[in-house]
């Protein structure tokens, strides 16, 4: 029987967020059942078992991803990349598995991704044993560089700042959606705190502050499956010097029907539908 990879709504999860408007820039999701020091693979039969079932319920998620961003329109916005804690050893172990390695694959999707293999198959020992390890061909540092650079358009000193060093980016995403600082700081302000939540998260009240130039200005708030709970403020503003105000919003329970009726729910009845905090409702 197949394993069955519970992966699949968490990425599309992440679609909806960032189809809602979220502003995150990094998104992380993580599946388990990779470290397979046992039953790795089928015994006679190498190209089945769990971690051929891993994968493919990795490619699976991942071609269900790209599609529904594809079908949003969103596919040029979003890069996917795999990372992991540990490879594995070369030769299984006597339990049909494999130990902790120094290599492992990384895989990019998206786009804008250079397509292709980047590195060469390994050559593996004759006298390889258990222990054996495969030797790394590129530091995952590389992979980060190449991403901070080409796809979050770093400098070359914040992308060292980042990384603690200096790692030279390998060429695996294409730079040319990448903007320069100067229209960022042009149509996007760089650098400039235009808004703030605090606390965030928060479960009853958050304090907003704002800054504004002018112009149309709209402050609307989402929940963590990137839908609209309410808009705070949809207005134009003045064209003054930069201002900051603070907005205190606080969230309404729903509104509750009672009526005067002979038989009612009990008072255990679930809210209605959408509400954002419990609330004892009595239906007719």
């Amino acid at each position: 029987m197949r394993r069955a990879l519970n992966l699949p709504r968490h990425p599309r999860s992440r679609v909806a967020a960032i189809c809602g408007g979220l502003k995150t820039k990094i998104y992380w999701v993580s599946v388990g059942g990779f470290d397979t020091h046992a039953q790795q693979v089928e015994s006679g039969n190498t190209t089945q078992g769990t971690h051929a079932d891993l994968l493919q319920g990795l490619s699976d998620s991942i071609h269900a991803f790209q599609d529904d961003l594809s079908l949003l329109g969103l596919e040029d916005r979003v890069l996917g990349m795999t990372f992991s804690e540990f490879g594995r050893r070369i030769v299984d172990n006597a339990s049909l598995g494999t130990d902790h390695g120094s290599a492992q694959p990384m895989f990019l999707f998206g786009t804008k991704v250079l397509p292709g293999m980047l590195g060469t198959n390994p050559e593996i020992p004759s006298n390889a044993t258990y222990q054996t390890n495969l030797a790394m061909q590129h530091d995952f540092r590389l992979v980060y560089a190449s991403v901070l650079k080409d796809w979050f358009c770093l400098e070359e000193d914040d992308i060292d700042a980042v990384l603690l060093n200096t790692y030279q980016p390998l060429a695996l995403v294409d730079p040319g959606g990448c903007l320069g600082n100067s229209v960022h700081d042009i149509n996007q302000g760089a650098g400039t705190d235009l808004l703030s939540a605090y606390p965030n998260p928060f479960t009853e009240r958050t304090n907003l502050r704002y800054t504004s130039n002018g112009g149309r200005v709209s402050l609307q708030v989402f929940n963590e499956q990137g839908q609209l709970v309410q808009t705070l403020l949809n207005q134009l503003m003045p064209w003054k010097a930069a201002t900051a105000s603070t907005w205190t919003w606080a969230i309404t329970p729903p509104a509750c029907i009672t009526r005067d009726c002979r038989t009612k729910e009990p008072a255990s009845a679930k809210p209605a539908e959408g509400a954002l905090s419990r609330c004892r409702c009595v239906r007719c």
